[in-house]
């Protein structure tokens, strides 16, 4: 909205007299941009939670818990079992590196390929793609 009014009063001061409109993303694009806030903030929390336990000595794992829980529970209520665990995988197990490359192989109709599994947005991509 911000943007919007900062575009029009740009106008404004030219001499023109305009106005927007702003379209809303589809559904599916929309799920895919929070999806991907989402599983940035978590990493982010989990590098904050490792610091803080690493540098400072603070463990606020179990101040942490429940809230990983609630969200966990929302993750099981809008996916399947397998989503959920390849979800888990790139927060919790996985991590770009030497040691992997960032791709996963997936399996679908009896046929094995290699996806790439490095970003919140890949990972959305493979989960939508085994619904």
């Amino acid at each position: 909205m911000l943007h919007k009014k900062l575009i029009i009063k740009e106008f404004q001061n030219l001499g023109y007299c305009i106005s927007l409109n702003e379209l809303p993303l589809p559904n599916d694009k929309m799920n895919k941009k929070i999806f991907i806030e989402i599983l940035n903030q978590l990493k982010k929390i989990d590098d904050r939670t490792s610091f803080l336990q690493s540098e400072i000595g603070l463990d606020s794992v179990a101040y942490d818990d429940a809230f990983f829980n609630v969200i966990d529970n929302l993750f099981k209520m809008i996916f399947n079992k397998t989503q959920v665990e390849l979800i888990h995988s790139y927060l919790y197990t996985l991590s770009p590196d030497k040691l992997w490359d960032g791709t996963i192989v997936v399996g679908k109709d009896g046929v094995e390929k290699h996806v790439k599994f490095g970003t919140p947005s890949q990972v959305w991509d493979v989960i939508k793609s085994i619904e």
